[in-house]
């Protein structure tokens, strides 16, 4: 079995709040979560790839709407984001992940679409090669797309419980409980998580210039005429 797992985090898509932000470029929310499921797919397939690390997937309640959707992500690969808060919910990420019998948990977000794989693996590396390490990537709005760690004899650290989450200082808050606790802090390459409509249609430019790098959200772009 491996000790290494990388989970998708996202909304399930009963959500009605569902990347409400981007609705000025994405008016239609029946496009909006094809967009958000173009997001998942692509990541899926690119964690499905990375060497030496299983593939979750966490969504927020309820389950059943991602199977509904996505019925070929098999239920062993789901898991149910638990918790009021953010802080929360990753945090039982962690907790439920070390229960079913991984140590190196790496947490990603879902609005990195066109990430490169080199990331992961990067964050993957980091994790074997130190029993110590926290890894984060950095979004560069003061937030992350990623945060990885080794839980040791089933106690997470805690890292959530004073990080100001939704701020700008979400990233650097998480970092130094890191550094307080005794762990040694890296970051793997930064990326552009898709946010706002500016940041479709950053996006946008993105994946035409490499349209093979999301195949599925290239494909959604088109439709939405927002890439040629």
């Amino acid at each position: 079995t491996m000790s290494a797992v990388i989970v998708i985090l996202t909304r399930s898509p009963s959500d009605p709040r569902l990347k409400a932000r981007i609705a000025p470029v994405v008016p239609d929310s029946h496009q909006r979560l094809d967009l958000v499921l173009a997001f998942l797919d692509d990541l899926v397939e690119r964690v499905g790839a990375v060497e030496g690390a299983a593939l979750k997937v966490a969504v927020t309640p309820p389950l059943e709407g991602l199977r509904l959707v996505r019925p070929w992500i098999r239920w062993d690969q789901l898991l149910l984001q638990r918790g009021a808060t953010f802080g929360d919910r990753l945090r039982n990420v962690f907790v439920d992940l070390d229960a079913a019998g991984f140590t190196r948990i790496i947490l990603l977000g879902a609005d990195v679409p066109d990430l490169p794989a080199a990331a992961l693996e990067d964050a993957v590396r980091r994790l074997a090669a130190d029993p110590h390490a926290v890894v984060t990537g950095p979004s560069g709005d003061g937030s992350f797309y990623l945060l990885g760690l080794t839980v040791h004899n089933h106690v997470v650290p805690e890292l959530f419980d004073k990080a100001r989450w939704g701020t700008p200082h979400m990233l650097e808050d998480v970092e130094a409980a890191a550094v307080a606790h005794g762990l040694t802090v890296g970051r793997t390459m930064d990326w552009h998580d898709v946010d706002t409509p500016e940041d479709v249609r950053e996006l946008a430019d993105r994946v035409r210039s490499a349209p093979t790098t999301a195949k599925a959200t290239a494909e959604m772009l088109r439709e939405l005429k927002l890439i040629p």
